[in-house]
Parts: structure tokens; C-alpha cells; sequence
């Protein structure tokens, strides 16, 4: 039997955590006891099985919410770890991580929080207590991949258990807001209007149209293929923004 390449049976000294041999569901096994049998080559030595209780000394993460960019490249607004007890005096948790999932070996480390974190803000709304993330930049991240909390937890500097959150979260980065001038004609006769044409894409939500800093109402009329006509315009020099709901950018325009 293997865990994460390691050979674990017929070994003199195997090296593994019960959260390895138990799966992604190992906490419905907290406080449960297990069950090993133990022995040699093809013969048991132990006439009965060696019992244990999976009862973690570390405090358990049992709920994380995450919330994602708004705009492409943008930081990650927020990853909250909730747990279902305070610390303990004297007791830390240090690295507090994020990492792939599932992790394989030589995958990089993110978000890792290396100061102690000595203490935990208790959520009245969850009835929980939380660690807030800080500096969340996404630029390391990779695009639609899962990720996973770990922590490891210490009583007076001694590791005392490293757990990870039930849940992964899926990275997403938004698609960039897009557009481009499709035409934009002078007007017919004097003191005649014009029409700018554009065709947008990517973004969330509904687009918003600007004048430079001044939105242009009422919002364009919107034809196919991301087409949109603004129409009704006085003659004059304009320079198009547009936005999505999330007041993204397209950030290569500088008209």
C-alpha cells in the first residue's frame, strides 16, 4: 500500500497521518475510534486490533468562505477560515496555507501566513471563530484549479496536528472586458447627431458606457454579436470607456 508514493505496509517504521489513509471525508470520523491491525511479512503479531480514537488536538476547521476577484487579475476580495473553538493560552498556528488540491509533490505553496497567529475573532453571525487572510494577490494562481486551507497547530511551540478544510474553492479568474470602435461617422447634415458603434465582450454583468468620466445615458441600444449603438450624440470629440457591473476596465484602450 502507497500514500502519496510512500510505501506505508511491510515497512519497520511507516509514516503516515490518519487524514492521508482516511480521505477528503476524514473529519465525519472525529472522535470515532479506528481500528489497525498490526503484524509482520503475512502473520499478525497482535491477537486483537490496536484501537485509537481520531481526536485532533489542533482546533477544527469547519466552515471557509471565499469570495473572488472582481476583475482579471485582480486580488482575491476575501478568504475567511472559521473554526469551531478559540485557541487555547499558549497555543498558535503557524503556517496557516493555501495550497493545490489535491497537492502533489513540488506544487507551490500560496497565501502562506507565517507569522503565529496567536489569536481568532469569534463570527457571532456563525457562531464560530475566524482567521481572516490578508494580501491575497491571485497572480501566482492558476486558472480553474482547485485550492485547499492547511494549518498546522502548536501548544507551547510543539506541533500538535496539521489539518486541512473539508472544502476546496475553485480559482476563477473573470474574462477581461473587451471592446472595440466599430465605426463612428460625423453627422449628415449641420447640427445633425452621430452614432458611435462597439462591440464588447467579456466582463461581468451589463456594460456601462463613458464619455471619459461621464456615463453616457440612456445605456446603448444593444444589437448582435456584442454589437451597441450609441446613438443620438453631439458632435464632438468622445473618449469611450466601458465597464462591466464590477466597474472593470478594458485595460489596453486609451481612447
Amino acid at each position: 500500500m502507497t500514500i502519496n508514493d510512500r510505501k506505508i505496509n511491510k515497512t519497520a517504521t511507516s509514516n503516515f497521518s490518519i487524514q492521508e489513509i482516511l480521505g477528503d471525508n476524514h473529519l465525519t470520523y472525529i472522535n470515532k475510534t479506528i481500528y489497525f491491525r498490526l503484524g509482520y511479512i503475512d502473520s499478525f503479531i497482535s491477537a486483537e486490533p490496536l484501537a485509537i480514537k481520531y481526536a485532533p488536538c489542533a482546533p477544527i476547521l469547519v466552515d471557509r468562505t471565499y469570495i473572488a476577484p472582481d476583475c482579471k487579475g485582480g486580488p482575491i476580495k476575501e478568504i475567511t477560515a472559521y473554526f469551531e473553538r478559540p485557541l487555547e493560552l499558549n497555543e498558535t498556528l503557524s503556517p496557516m496555507q493555501i495550497i493545490p488540491f489535491p497537492k502533489v509533490n513540488g506544487d507551490p505553496i500560496f497565501f502562506s501566513q507565517q507569522e503565529e497567529i496567536t489569536n481568532l475573532v469569534f463570527d457571532a453571525t456563525k457562531n464560530l471563530w475566524a482567521y481572516k487572510f490578508k494580501n491575497l494577490d491571485s497572480g501566482r494562481l492558476i486558472n480553474n484549479r482547485r485550492y485547499i486551507i492547511e494549518y498546522q497547530a502548536k501548544k507551547y511551540g510543539v506541533p500538535r496536528g496539521t489539518l486541512q478544510s473539508f472544502e476546496p474553492f475553485i480559482y476563477n479568474d473573470p474574462t477581461a472586458v473587451q471592446f472595440e470602435i466599430v465605426s463612428a461617422e460625423n453627422p449628415l447634415c449641420h447640427d445633425g447627431t452621430v452614432e458611435i458603434v462597439i462591440r464588447v465582450k467579456g466582463g461581468t454583468g451589463a456594460y456601462k458606457f463613458y464619455d471619459d468620466t461621464i456615463e453616457i445615458i440612456p445605456t446603448p441600444i444593444n444589437g448582435t454579436d456584442g454589437i451597441y449603438h450609441l446613438k443620438n450624440l453631439a458632435p464632438k470629440d468622445y473618449k469611450i470607456k466601458v465597464t462591466d457591473s464590477n466597474d472593470c476596465i478594458d485595460t489596453d484602450k486609451n481612447e
